[in-house]
Protein backbone atom coordinates (compact mmCIF):
# COMPACT_ATOMS: atom_id res chain seq x y z
CA UNK A 1 0.00 0.00 0.00
CA UNK A 2 2.71 2.38 0.88
CA UNK A 3 4.81 1.63 -2.69
CA UNK A 4 1.61 2.43 -4.54
CA UNK A 5 0.82 5.41 -2.91
CA UNK A 6 4.57 6.12 -3.44
CA UNK A 7 4.33 5.10 -7.40
CA UNK A 8 1.32 7.65 -7.40
CA UNK A 9 3.69 10.15 -6.11
CA UNK A 10 6.26 9.87 -8.24
CA UNK A 11 3.75 9.25 -11.62
CA UNK A 12 2.41 12.78 -10.49
CA UNK A 13 5.93 14.29 -9.96
CA UNK A 14 6.66 12.97 -13.29
CA UNK A 15 3.46 14.33 -15.20
CA UNK A 16 4.60 17.77 -13.40
CA UNK A 17 8.16 17.05 -15.08
CA UNK A 18 7.09 16.48 -18.14
CA UNK A 19 4.95 19.63 -18.08
CA UNK A 20 7.17 21.86 -16.78
CA UNK A 21 9.42 20.93 -19.32
CA UNK A 22 7.09 21.46 -22.10
CA UNK A 23 6.00 24.95 -21.28
CA UNK A 24 9.93 25.62 -20.78
CA UNK A 25 10.71 24.31 -24.56
CA UNK A 26 7.70 26.62 -25.69
CA UNK A 27 8.74 29.56 -23.57
CA UNK A 28 12.81 29.37 -25.30
CA UNK A 29 10.99 29.13 -29.15
CA UNK A 30 9.01 32.24 -27.96
CA UNK A 31 12.39 34.29 -27.04
CA UNK A 32 14.51 32.70 -29.84
CA UNK A 33 11.58 34.48 -32.07
CA UNK A 34 11.39 37.56 -29.88
CA UNK A 35 15.08 37.89 -29.90
CA UNK A 36 15.07 37.71 -33.91
CA UNK A 37 12.90 39.98 -34.10
CA UNK A 38 14.44 42.43 -32.54
CA UNK A 39 17.78 41.82 -34.28
CA UNK A 40 15.78 42.20 -37.81
CA UNK A 41 13.78 45.31 -36.44
CA UNK A 42 16.85 46.92 -35.60
CA UNK A 43 18.47 46.05 -39.04
CA UNK A 44 21.37 44.10 -37.39
CA UNK A 45 20.29 40.53 -38.46
CA UNK A 46 22.82 38.62 -40.41
CA UNK A 47 22.64 34.75 -41.21
CA UNK A 48 25.46 34.47 -38.44
CA UNK A 49 24.25 36.84 -35.86
CA UNK A 50 20.98 34.96 -36.46
CA UNK A 51 21.75 31.51 -35.99
CA UNK A 52 23.96 32.15 -33.21
CA UNK A 53 21.70 34.46 -31.48
CA UNK A 54 19.15 31.66 -31.72
CA UNK A 55 21.20 28.94 -30.29
CA UNK A 56 22.31 30.58 -27.43
CA UNK A 57 19.12 31.91 -26.48
CA UNK A 58 17.11 28.67 -26.82
CA UNK A 59 20.03 27.13 -24.78
CA UNK A 60 20.39 29.72 -22.42
CA UNK A 61 16.19 29.57 -21.30
CA UNK A 62 16.25 25.61 -21.59
CA UNK A 63 19.45 25.54 -19.22
CA UNK A 64 18.05 28.28 -16.70
CA UNK A 65 14.58 26.48 -16.80
CA UNK A 66 15.45 23.00 -17.13
CA UNK A 67 17.49 23.45 -13.62
CA UNK A 68 14.68 25.40 -12.09
CA UNK A 69 12.48 22.46 -12.91
CA UNK A 70 14.95 19.50 -12.08
CA UNK A 71 14.75 21.74 -8.37
CA UNK A 72 11.28 21.44 -8.73
CA UNK A 73 10.75 17.60 -9.29
CA UNK A 74 13.09 16.91 -6.76
CA UNK A 75 11.28 18.71 -3.89
CA UNK A 76 8.44 16.84 -5.57
CA UNK A 77 9.06 13.13 -5.48
CA UNK A 78 10.65 13.49 -1.63
CA UNK A 79 14.58 13.77 -1.79
CA UNK A 80 14.91 16.70 -0.34
CA UNK A 81 12.61 15.29 2.72
CA UNK A 82 15.07 12.46 3.00
CA UNK A 83 18.28 14.36 2.48
CA UNK A 84 17.23 16.18 5.38
CA UNK A 85 15.68 13.82 7.36
CA UNK A 86 12.34 16.11 7.65
CA UNK A 87 10.30 12.52 6.35
CA UNK A 88 9.28 11.43 9.80
CA UNK A 89 6.48 13.18 11.27
CA UNK A 90 6.58 15.29 14.68
CA UNK A 91 4.86 15.40 17.16
CA UNK A 92 3.30 18.45 18.86
CA UNK A 93 6.05 20.48 20.39
CA UNK A 94 9.30 18.52 18.90
CA UNK A 95 12.04 20.60 17.25
CA UNK A 96 13.57 19.47 14.24
CA UNK A 97 16.37 21.75 15.26
CA UNK A 98 19.36 19.82 17.16
CA UNK A 99 20.84 23.21 18.13
CA UNK A 100 17.66 24.18 19.87
CA UNK A 101 18.60 22.01 23.01
CA UNK A 102 14.81 20.34 22.91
Amino acid sequence: MKTDKAAEHRTRADASFARLIGYTFVAAIVSVVCSLFYLGWNDVLTARSGILTGIAVFLSVMLGAGLMAVGFYSSNVGHDETATGRHRPQADGECDDERSGN
